[in-house]
């Protein structure tokens, strides 16, 4: 995966079908592993790009998921990568604090639509 395309999913110039096509194997892979207990889940991110992630970019994540553009295996795979990206800046630390909910589905449980509907709430209520 590279974080150019994270940041281009993010901000709308690609398409959640394009995005997906391109990252197939990494989430395979991902879902996989996921299923077996105890498993280490590689997570590969070419940084191909500086990338300031916003609250704007949250909302985008978020509604992805709501509409299921993205499942949250999806979602967990795309923010670990933004989180271990060096390249990766995120705006304020509300906006690490949710990129950090979409994580380790096996650890804080499956992100649920209703929580991505609160996040878009009170992410639009601040811009």
């Amino acid at each position: 995966m590279r974080l150019s395309e994270i940041a281009q999913l993010l901000e709308g110039m690609l398409s959640a079908d394009e995005f997906l096509a391109s990252n197939t194997a990494s989430f395979r892979e991902y879902r996989e592993l996921s299923e077996k207990r105890g498993a280490a889940i590689p997570i590969r991110v070419e940084e191909d790009a500086d990338f300031l992630v916003t609250s704007e970019h949250i909302a985008t994540a978020c509604e992805l998921r709501i509409r299921g553009d993205l499942r949250s295996e999806e979602l967990a795979y795309l923010a670990d990568a933004l989180q271990l990206s060096d390249r990766v800046t995120f705006l304020n630390d509300d906006v690490a604090a949710y990129i950090a909910e979409f994580t380790d589905p096996e650890i804080n449980g499956s992100f649920t639509l209703e929580r991505a509907t609160e996040i878009v709430n009170e992410v639009r209520k601040h811009t």
